[in-house]
């Protein structure tokens, strides 16, 4: 059976849908990321938003850019990672990924 749900993944707060980025296709991802080698160091941060098991698996490795592994255990674990390290993110370029890209 199908149902209508509120959340796909739950990140066990309300979020402002208004607030959200843009999706942007894998290619697109990839350019950003090799353009960021002409940019200034660490202009932008990588943040793999996946659960410790994925991430252990396999992540971006670091270019001209920080990589950030949150190594949370369930997505509504993230929210208080980002109130951790909102100083290594505040005023940088944000790209993130997940594994189905519902996150």
């Amino acid at each position: 059976s199908v149902r209508t749900v509120k959340e796909l993944v739950s990140i066990g707060k309300d979020a402002n849908l208004n607030l959200s980025a843009n999706h942007i296709c894998p290619l697109y991802f990839h350019q950003i990321l090799n353009e960021a080698e002409i940019q200034p160091q660490n202009s932008i941060v990588v943040v793999d938003v996946r659960n410790e098991y994925e991430s252990n698996i396999g992540h971006f490795s670091e270019g001209n850019w920080d990589l950030l592994l949150p190594k949370t255990r369930q997505f509504s674990d993230f929210p208080e990672w980002i109130d951790r390290n909102l100083n290594r993110l505040e005023g940088r370029k944000i790209m993130m990924y997940c594994t189905g890209g519902v996150r």
